[in-house]
């Protein structure tokens, strides 16, 4: 098993995913292909979260979804 820096949707990962969620095996090429392929997606949702001030806990969530849905695009503390 090898680690991949700072990519949260590794490889292996991936493997496990498919194993767990669909009984399926995923060979090595389309579970980096699949990992390299989430990765950017990754990426902009974390900036999206941070520029909501989103702090990844569920009560978090459902406060931040209450301010958009009250302010549309604004920010509540703006």
């Amino acid at each position: 098993m090898t680690i991949e820096k700072n990519k949260i949707y590794d490889s292996d990962f991936i493997k496990l995913l498919f194993s767990r969620l669909h009984n399926r095996s995923v060979d090595d090429s389309d579970a980096d292909g699949l990992s390299k392929m989430l990765e950017p997606i990754n990426l902009l949702a974390e900036r999206a979260s941070n520029g909501l001030n989103f702090d990844d806990e569920p009560a978090d969530f459902l406060r931040i979804m209450n301010e958009v849905k009250a302010t549309g695009d604004k920010k509540a503390d703006e």
